[in-house]
């Protein structure tokens, strides 16, 4: 079909065409400007007649699977309908402009391992969303996947997944039409499901060529070669890709491992999702240190081309693992902390936090206080901001070492209070407690675990002795719970108390049926420390910058953290949490 618009031509009467972007078997794209907004945008018209009912479906999948989906690294539909002055189906999505994943392997040739991982885990990410809304993409590969640019300055990468044209819903029939049997695909990148029973695809199909992906951005070269598709065809479904190993013997052990299994023609021996496969490659960079200057990808050396971003989009981006275990210094430092609800970290946040600190900071996000501490451990990590229990774990695992503690803006202080069923635990005494049920939060946890054994050991108590059972139950409900339903007799719990020391709110206020059998001194505060083996002039240094500084009320690491100033560390305050925590290596749980 013959579309002839030339520049100022309008498309459905409210986009006004700036110049043709591309075009294709299926399709031709402007770049056009909603006259009504403003906004630059991509329209894809079908290059096909109003009766290739095959090619409409296509396009109108695509229009729907694409707009069901709102992910960053997703491209984003705004818009799709047919014009009704020339009956031409129309799709409208956020403008990009950089280039696709293809061309950049094709000017630049293989990937060192850090920026394949920068550009293709929040693509996995994007395809696990899609897994989860029940839609298999079937056509991943290189020239499907953008890098886009953040735009307005930004030196940001934002991969992008395109072309939902050929998606599929494998949780219900969306009139699919691989029902007549017809292969869909581009064949290097299709797995041996989808060539020989293309009925049967699900995740793992996405999951196969993803795979493909990553070989050929770590590589430069395909899996499967040959000269005729039907050669490609035959190896995929009959035989095995050389290891990865044999192609790019720079890319780690593990991740060329983590990746031929992504190859495997057996889909019960393949990854089963690609949650799975991401979390493999990640468990694979962690344990990778290597020698490199940086793990993003140079914005000059990208030639803007068509179908990237214009406008900002929200990205986060994931990896902080990723990046700790693959970026060099490059002279900054890098520091972990525990995500959660109650940070709202943003690069102002590490500004600030470097601002303080006197150094360039990367600021790092761990999922658990576990990851953590074993990110400092094996050397991914400079400093780490860590609760009172892990800075304990650590210190006491020679892992790290206390630059200053951090004051929050609280006015009353946290502890720990050790409640029971009024019934059944009346007093804190060895004979009162003994064949008794102690339910905890987790072994993390300061007011839920650890502190409650300070106060148990004060007593005279020895838990491992004193307890017919411990157990972790992973929240302050569970444990209250626990004690509700009888499976415990005492519980740790979170208090507040007052500038006299007196309870002022705890986590079983109002219950009458529990009672508070003791209560801990106020929790020692959070630690900025540092990894051991960090120069000496560094720490002291650092120490000194920190020591007594206050944030002001404005200060993001403030809005960030809650903490309104550092002050000197002093190991002897977390002595009492590291004995209490001798021990309890035999007990199961978090």
């Amino acid at each position: 079909m013959h579309f002839g618009l030339e520049r100022g031509a309008r498309i459905a009467r409210k986009y006004r065409v700036v110049r043709e972007l591309g075009r294709g078997a299926f399709g031709v794209v402007f770049e056009a400007e909603n006259e009504a907004t403003e906004r630059r945008v991509a329209i894809k018209l079908l290059a096909a007649p109003e009766h290739d009912e095959a090619a409409t479906a296509r396009f109108l999948r695509e229009a729907r699977h694409t707009a069901r989906l709102v992910h960053p690294n997703v491209v984003t539909v705004l818009d799709a309908d047919r014009d009704l002055d020339r009956g031409w189906l129309y799709l409208v999505q956020e403008l990009l402009v950089g280039e696709d994943l293809m061309t950049c392997l094709r000017r630049r040739g293989p990937l060192p391992p850090a920026q394949a991982a920068q550009l293709l885990v929040p693509v996995m990410d994007a395809l696990s969303a899609a897994h989860g809304a029940g839609l298999v993409h079937r056509d991943v590969k290189p020239s499907n996947i953008h890098l886009a640019s953040r735009g307005r300055g930004s030196d940001e990468i934002v991969p992008k997944l395109i072309d939902f044209g050929l998606t599929k819903s494998f949780e219900q029939d969306d009139g699919d039409y691989t029902a007549t049997g017809l292969v869909v695909g581009t064949p290097s990148h299709m797995s041996p499901e989808q060539l020989v029973a293309p009925k049967e695809v699900g995740p793992q199909t996405d999951v196969w060529s993803m795979g493909v992906v990553w070989y050929q951005a770590l590589s430069g070269r395909l899996p499967f070669e040959g000269d005729r598709v039907a050669d490609v065809a035959f190896r995929i479904v009959e035989g095995r890709p050389p290891p990865l190993a044999s192609r790019a013997p720079s890319a780690p052990s593990a991740l060329a491992a983590a990746i031929d299994r992504a190859l495997l023609r057996e889909r019960d021996r393949r990854w089963a999702t690609m949650d799975e496969l991401r979390d493999a490659i990640e468990r694979a960079l962690r344990a990778w240190n290597p020698i490199a200057p940086s793990i993003d990808v140079p914005l000059d050396e990208l030639e803007p081309e068509p179908f990237d971003e214009a406008e900002p989009t929200m990205f986060a981006r994931r990896g902080a693992r990723i990046q700790a275990a693959i970026a060099a210094r490059a002279g900054r430092l890098r520091l972990g902390l525990v995500a959660s609800k109650e940070r709202d970290l943003s690069p102002q946040t590490a500004l600030a936090l470097g601002a303080h600190l006197g150094v360039e900071i990367t600021l790092l996000r761990h999922a658990s206080h576990a990851d953590l501490v074993e990110a400092l451990d094996v050397g991914e990590l400079d400093l780490a901001w860590l609760s009172p229990v892990a800075f304990a774990r650590a210190h006491r695992d020679d892992i790290a070492r206390g630059l200053a503690c951090v004051e929050l803006d609280d006015a009353d202080d946290y502890a720990s209070v050790l409640v029971g069923d009024r019934a059944r635990a009346a007093r804190l005494e060895r004979f009162a407690l003994t064949g008794t049920r102690a339910a905890w939060v987790d072994r993390w946890s300061a007011a839920g675990y650890a502190m409650p054994r300070v106060v148990l050991r004060a007593a005279g108590i020895e838990p491992e002795q004193t307890f017919l059972e411990q157990r972790f139950v992973g929240s302050y409900d569970a444990a209250l719970a626990a004690l509700r339903e009888g499976s415990a007799d005492v519980a740790g719990m979170y208090a507040y108390l007052d500038r006299s020391g007196r309870i002022a709110s705890h986590g079983a206020a109002g219950d009458r049926s529990l009672v508070v059998l003791a209560t801990s001194d106020p929790i020692p505060s959070d630690v900025v420390a540092a990894r051991v083996d960090l120069d000496d002039r560094e720490v002291r240094a650092l120490i000194a910058r920190l020591e007594h500084a206050r944030l002001a009320p404005s200060d993001p690491l403030r809005e960030a953290t809650g903490a309104s100033s550092f002050a000197t560390f002093r190991a002897a305050r977390y002595e009492a949490l590291a004995s209490a925590l001798e021990g309890d290596e035999s007990m199961t749980g978090s």
